[in-house]
């Protein structure tokens, strides 16, 4: 449901933001987000800070922040989806609906700066040069202290304590500390920003303790890590603690975080099969309604296709196909779909396909990709086929606005014709939309081309 002006929120927030988050949030979010996404943050802020306790209307923060209530709701959305805000929504009575929102600390400058996906948005945002600037303002300097001799003074030469009372109390103390450790080693996976990935996380870390991996080590953003891996090449629980066993440094216990990624690249190379789904009574269900609707064998077999590989496989085999390869900007690009995007990754593969295969591009585009892909997931575009269906209903729609438009201007009969509104990138759709059979002939080959890559 959309928000209203008269629903209510209220703001709560754990801890006050500190002179780190704040430069991380100005500099390197904020680009991201933009400014009234950040505007309404800051606000958002001081009342958890002062206000925590008060109920207000969003009708009022409308007004602060001088935006309409759908403004307001995009640009929320923008915090929740970078992962600044958690949203909670609960139904009163007489229809009206009240908010709850839980700040979330920004990242600091190296923890951002470490995130690959997040790092691409910058950098994308903001140019090579003052990405290459930032990356310098928070590179912390070391200090050198060649031929200085350190003469620090140790705890115990400075302060005393009575060793009894610390016996005596010891135990109460320990509590406190199980306390606080229980909130250290146990990470909020909804903060992750792949919330929905299947993984049984407790399953995970019991294989990996067996692996003589400790769990506190495991750290948040190895985690983001794993679920990542498992959304782009498809790895169990298994094969993930396989990865971390690689990757560990078993003299000190942590986890190297290159080496985790370059062994996880490497294994995706060596193995890189597809796995061949079997076609269930549902499936067979759902091609007979799809066939019904005017498509052909060949289409359901591209849909198959679809449903076959994980997104950076899926377009290295069509790059392959191509005989090109797929820069690392593209690959940035589709792990960037896969961990934000609501598309599933058959979705995602279809995007590739259409704009690879179809429109015969040589690149993915970074901007067009990111439209198409917005526009998909506005229209809660969740199968494969239902992205065809949307894409050939726009192509023929475009079609028959150009043939009225010929036949007007070949009669100077000029008439206000209402016509559905076609997105920018659907305007002028390309000519190899008009030759299926070109289409169909690029579908074979490629067919071919991962069959014989399956066989090896």
């Amino acid at each position: 449901m959309a928000l209203l002006p008269n629903d209510s929120y209220q703001v709560y927030c754990k801890k006050t933001i500190n002179a780190d988050e704040w430069a991380s949030l100005t500099s390197l979010y904020q680009p991201i987000i933009g400014s009234f996404a950040t505007n309404l943050y800051q606000t958002l802020l001081l009342q958890a800070q002062y206000e925590s306790d008060d109920a207000f209307l969003h009708l009022d923060l409308c007004n602060t922040l001088d935006l309409g209530i759908s403004h307001l709701e995009s640009v929320r959305e923008k915090l929740e989806g970078i992962g600044l805000l958690k949203v909670y929504r609960k139904e009163e009575e007489f229809q009206t609906v009240q908010y709850f929102y839980e700040i979330i600390m920004p990242m600091l400058a190296n923890q951002f700066l470490k995130d690959e996906v997040l790092s691409f948005l910058l950098l994308e945002k903001i140019g090579e040069l003052n990405y290459q600037r930032l990356v310098t303002r928070f590179t912390k300097h070391t200090l050198s202290t060649a031929g200085f001799k350190e003469v620090t003074k140790s705890f115990k030469e400075v302060y005393t304590f009575d060793q009894q009372k610390l016996s005596h109390t010891l135990g109460e103390l320990q509590k406190n500390k199980e306390k606080l450790d229980s909130q250290v080693n146990n990470p909020n996976f909804e903060q992750l920003a792949l919330k929905d990935v299947a993984i049984d996380w407790q399953f995970l870390f019991d294989l990996a303790a067996k692996k003589f991996i400790q769990r506190k080590n495991i750290t948040e953003e190895i985690c983001r890590k794993l679920a990542l891996f498992h959304s782009l090449y498809g790895y169990d629980e298994l094969a993930l603690v396989d990865l971390l066993a690689q990757s560990v440094n078993f003299s000190t216990g942590e986890i190297d975080e290159k080496a985790l990624e370059h062994e996880a690249l490497v294994r995706e190379q060596v193995s890189n099969t597809a796995t061949i789904l079997p076609e269930t009574d549902d499936n067979q269900l759902r091609k007979e309604r799809f066939l019904k609707q005017g498509f052909t064998q060949a289409d359901w077999e591209l849909i198959l296709q679809c449903e076959e590989y994980y997104p950076i496989e899926y377009l290295r085999e069509i790059k392959q196909f191509k005989n090109s390869f797929s820069s690392k900007q593209e690959e940035w690009l589709v792990r960037e779909l896969v961990e934000r995007s609501p598309l599933s990754n058959p979705v995602i593969n279809f995007l590739i396909n259409y704009l690879l295969i179809v429109q015969n591009r040589t690149n993915l585009p970074a901007q067009l990709t990111s439209t198409i892909a917005a526009d998909w997931s506005e229209k809660k575009i969740l199968l494969p086929e239902q992205a065809m269906i949307h894409v050939r209903k726009i192509v023929d729609e475009s079609k028959d606005k150009q043939r009225n438009q010929q036949a007007n201007r070949k009669g100077q009969n000029y008439r206000n014709v209402r016509t559905e509104q076609v997105p920018e990138w659907m305007k002028n759709p390309p000519e190899e939309v008009k030759n299926p059979e070109s289409t169909a002939a690029a579908k074979k080959a490629l067919d071919a081309l991962l069959n014989k890559e399956g066989d090896q």
